[in-house]
């Protein structure tokens, strides 16, 4: 029967790492007392040791990277957003829709030949 491959946690690997740096016991014990092979500790050990500068890297770089990634999200959900609305058939409303009045009529100003209602039912009327 073959026997599957185990998998070690991320948790569990810092553990016995930290325990091997400690070195209260060695190699062949902890290889014993986590049932682990010693070149797997010494493995583990030798990663540990070589990526352990980069905890303490300036951040700086991971920082505008990140900024860089929010920027460009945002501009993706902006895109979405547009697609969404031009999609839904409200987009015909927005592409027709009039400027806001910057100068007001009076009614005087328009003549004698528009009343009261037409302007109620078509306010067009009443931009200049």
């Amino acid at each position: 029967m073959k026997k599957s491959r185990r998998k070690f946690s991320a948790d569990f690997k810092i553990k016995v790492v930290l325990e091997a740096l400690s070195e209260r016991l060695t190699a062949t014990e902890l290889a014993q007392k986590y049932d682990l092979h010693p070149n797997q500790i010494a493995q583990w050990k030798r990663e540990f040791l070589n990526h352990a500068s980069d905890v303490f890297k300036s951040g700086k770089k991971d920082q505008q990277q990140s900024q860089e990634d929010v920027s460009q999200l945002y501009k993706k959900i902006g895109q979405l957003q547009v697609e969404r609305f031009m999609s839904s058939g409200n987009s015909g409303a927005l592409l027709h829709r009039r400027p806001l009045r910057t100068q007001h009529a009076t009614f005087a100003a328009l003549g004698s030949s528009l009343d009261k209602g037409t302007l109620l039912r078509y306010p067009e009327t009443l931009w200049c």
